[in-house]
């Protein structure tokens, strides 16, 4: 993970494309585990804006998943950080999926990334 402004460092590594996707991050303000669901949004500090980057095209090998995204500078995060109480519809999750070769949105409920 970097910071705003700092380099994504594409580094020496036989990937065909570097790409990055812009998504929110939901930043969890206190330590939780199997949380009930009524509670959940009380763990929720807020929202930071970061890049998703990926490092496609690699050659298969154990865990190609793993690979094209666990690079140290391939999450920059912010500069924004927004409280969940400055946001009022904190109670949505866009995800962007891809199925059958279309992109598709739907959006889910905040808890679901915490309980």
């Amino acid at each position: 993970m970097i910071g705003h402004n700092d380099t994504m460092i594409l580094q020496d590594i036989p990937a065909t494309v570097f790409e990055g996707e812009a998504e929110l991050g939901v930043v969890i303000g206190k330590k939780c585990y199997q949380v009930d669901q009524s509670e959940a949004m009380d763990y929720v500090f807020g929202y930071v804006n970061f890049i998703d980057g990926s490092a496609r095209g690699l050659p298969p090998s154990s865990n190609v998943f793993f690979q094209m995204k666990a690079r140290e500078t391939f999450t920059p995060i912010g500069p924004y950080l927004v409280t969940r109480m400055k946001l009022r519809i904190h109670n949505i999750y866009l995800l962007n999926f891809g199925l059958m070769g279309k992109l598709c949105k739907i959006l889910i409920p905040v808890i679901w990334l915490i309980i």
